[in-house]
């Protein structure tokens, strides 16, 4: 049973986000219903984000709801947001990049969803303040049904995920007591990815649904495009399959696995430093290339940028939107 009010333990990953760290925190604190705890735990971060984020609740109208952390060594986001849930004490667990927002009524509408119809999952739509996108998109609806003006029961995730990921950065909640089995890979990227496949695995278990805010109240900060040069990577070893492509080719789910790979090569490709590096990159996985063929975006557009700069390209894009 939930509580009449529920509790919210809200999460926060911290590695290297100092800037942004008022604005996001200053967006927990101005909440029409506050958390219950705002856990940080630190990765070991090289700036002066953590120091910033104490001086900051110490600062606050609400020091008493901050709990701090830190990891013995850098451990990645997928260990660090394992800690913070093992720090939690509310009966729900939300999480909430450092370097992204919340609007007023996040977890108000949330707990308004959970009251309404004791949900256990329950996910928010996100705006991308760059592309100006909103997430999951209205495809959502052709696995479901709209229960109100605010809410919308999600009866087919498995099916929406063949064509779409319907968790964007940290954009879910969930009752912590019920997925207490469930934990983050040590994935240094898309962690995300296999923890929320077993949250939905365990709620199709037990025939529940997931349940949506119609808002879009998680603000996701997408990278600056005149930054993302400083992502380039030139070892390419760095690239691993996620976690989660082994565990969909094992349970079947083929349509999922095509999908989440050409997301995951689109990534890959884009962070390669050098054309050359992008081929070789291919060469590496082409037998998964072959395997996972599909003519969607992500597909598309990986083998298209194999043979064009970014960098000049995102330069091209900026001195557009200035003189625009």
């Amino acid at each position: 049973m939930t509580s009449p009010t529920p509790t919210f333990s809200v999460i926060i990953p911290l590695y290297n986000k100092e800037r942004y760290l008022p604005a996001s925190l200053g967006s927990l604190l101005s909440q029409t219903l506050l958390p219950s705890e705002i856990i940080i735990v630190n990765d070991c971060s090289t700036d002066n984000g953590y120091a910033v984020a104490r001086t900051f609740a110490a600062q606050s109208t609400h020091p008493d709801l901050f709990i701090f952390s830190e990891n013995k060594q850098n451990s990645g986001p997928g260990t660090t947001r394992n800690n913070g849930i093992a720090l939690a004490t509310s009966e729900y667990v939300l999480f909430l990049d450092a370097d992204d927002q919340l609007a007023p009524n996040h977890i108000q509408n949330l707990a308004d969803c959970i009251t309404q119809y004791q949900s256990k999952l329950i996910i928010t739509r996100v705006f991308q303040t760059t592309s100006l996108r909103t997430l999951p998109t209205d495809y959502i609806r052709q696995h479901g049904e709209q229960v109100s003006d605010r809410f919308f029961k999600l009866n087919d995730p498995l099916g929406v995920m063949k064509h779409e990921m319907i968790f964007v950065s940290a954009n879910y909640c969930f009752q912590k007591p019920y997925f207490n089995d469930i934990h983050f890979s040590s994935e240094r990227n898309f962690e995300d990815w296999l923890f929320c496949y077993h949250l939905l695995k365990k709620l199709l278990a037990q025939k529940e649904h997931i349940w949506m805010v119609e808002e879009p109240t998680y603000r996701y900060a997408e990278d600056d495009p005149a930054s993302l040069s400083s992502n380039n990577v030139t070892d390419i070893n760095r690239f691993v399959l996620p976690q989660l492509y082994f565990e969909l080719d094992t349970d079947g789910q083929t349509p999922i696995r095509t999908y989440i790979f050409s997301i995951w090569f689109f990534n890959a490709m884009k962070r390669c430093a050098t054309s050359g590096l992008k081929v070789k990159l291919l060469m590496r996985h082409i037998g998964h290339v072959l395997r996972n063929f599909s003519l969607n975006k992500y597909y598309l557009s990986s083998f298209v940028i194999i043979f064009i700069n970014r960098n000049r390209i995102e330069q091209l894009i900026q001195r557009f939107k200035k003189a625009a």
